[in-house]
C-alpha cells in the first residue's frame, strides 16, 4: 500500500466522519495527531499585545466601632494616610511609625515618660485589634 499524503488522510477523515470521533488523523498510520475543535487545547489564542487583567479589588472591610477607634488612633499618631482597606504590610508600617512617635525611650524627658508609656500601650493595643480584623 502506498504511503498516503496528508491531504489524502484529511479527505478520508472528513468523508468518513473520523473528525467527529477521533483525535487522530488516520488511525492506521497513527502519526498525525492533533486536538479536535472544542477541546481545551484548541482554544483561540490571546491577541497581542496582551493586556493584563486589572488587579483584584480588595474586599470591603467592615470595621466595628472598636476597630474604627483603633484605626483613628493610628492615623492620629503616625500615619494619617492609612486607608480603611489596609493590607497587613500597610498596618505594620503604620504601627511602626506610630510606635516611633510615642515610644517613651525615644523621648528622654522624664516628665512625659508616663504619658508616653500609656500612649504607647494604646498604640500597641490598636495594632493588635486591627491585626486580627
Amino acid at each position: 500500500m502506498p504511503a498516503a499524503t496528508f491531504a489524502d488522510v484529511l479527505d478520508r477523515m472528513v468523508d468518513g466522519g473520523a473528525m467527529r470521533s477521533s483525535s487522530t488523523v488516520h488511525r492506521a498510520a497513527g502519526i498525525f495527531t492533533f486536538p479536535l475543535a472544542g477541546t481545551p487545547l484548541s482554544r483561540p489564542r490571546a491577541s497581542f499585545p496582551f493586556v493584563a487583567p486589572p488587579p483584584p479589588r480588595r474586599p470591603v472591610r467592615r470595621l466595628t466601632a472598636r476597630q474604627r477607634e483603633a484605626l483613628d488612633l493610628l492615623r492620629r499618631t503616625g500615619s494619617p494616610d492609612l486607608p480603611d482597606d489596609f493590607t497587613t504590610a500597610e498596618l505594620k508600617t503604620a504601627f511602626r511609625r506610630a510606635a516611633r512617635e510615642v515610644h517613651p525611650d525615644r523621648h528622654p524627658d522624664p516628665a512625659r515618660h508616663a504619658a508616653l508609656a500609656r500612649e504607647f500601650c494604646r498604640v500597641r493595643q490598636a495594632f493588635e485589634i486591627l491585626r486580627n480584623a
